[in-house]
């Protein structure tokens, strides 16, 4: 378990190769910008279609058929914007996310939607502090509108994620409460 959560730590942090380019009149912050949110949204797209295949849960099917529907529409602005700047995103996932679909794509049901869950709420976190950097401090006036449009909606994404986590984590084994003390 702790080997899965690792890889899908790896894969969201996006510490695997992204394969795009980057153009010389943008700061390398904005360029990192560009490859991180159109890897983190293709992904999203690609896992959304795979929670609508092998979730259990109808609110988790939900979850990721709304994940694919929002993050296919920021991704096609961002290709466009990217166009515009000369820049070209990443068109395949990154090894480190190509192997955490694999392993998820290995599990059904309730364990699917717990590491599913899982797996987004750290994305989404990951996410958010991307697009509030980017929103914030970016260079490029319009990466920085794109990033500033779609926080709200990466923010709802994880907070929405973190209830359905909630909703679909098993509780906790309870505790039985001590013996009653018997006096001799």
């Amino acid at each position: 378990m702790w080997q899965f959560r690792t890889i899908l730590m790896v894969a969201a942090l996006g510490l695997g190769a992204c394969t795009g380019q980057g153009s010389p009149s943008l700061s390398s912050a904005d360029n990192n910008f560009i490859m991180q949110a159109a890897a983190g949204g293709m992904s999203e797209v690609a896992l959304g279609q795979m929670a609508q295949r092998y979730s259990s849960n109808p609110a988790v099917k939900q979850f990721g058929e709304h994940m694919e529907r929002d993050h296919s529409a920021a991704n096609q602005e961002l290709i466009a914007i990217a166009g515009r700047k000369g820049v070209i995103p990443p068109t395949t996932l990154d090894p480190g996310r190509v192997n955490a679909n694999r392993q998820l794509s290995m599990l059904s049901g309730t364990a699917f939607d717990q590491q599913y869950m899982i797996q987004q709420v750290q994305d989404h976190e990951l996410q958010l502090a991307l697009f509030r950097q980017q929103a914030q401090s970016g260079s490029d006036p319009d990466l920085k509108a794109f990033a500033a449009k779609y926080l709200p909606v990466v923010q709802a994404h994880a907070n929405a994620a973190q209830q359905l986590l909630d909703s679909v984590s098993l509780p906790a084994a309870p505790v039985a409460p001590p013996a009653p003390r018997t006096r001799r």
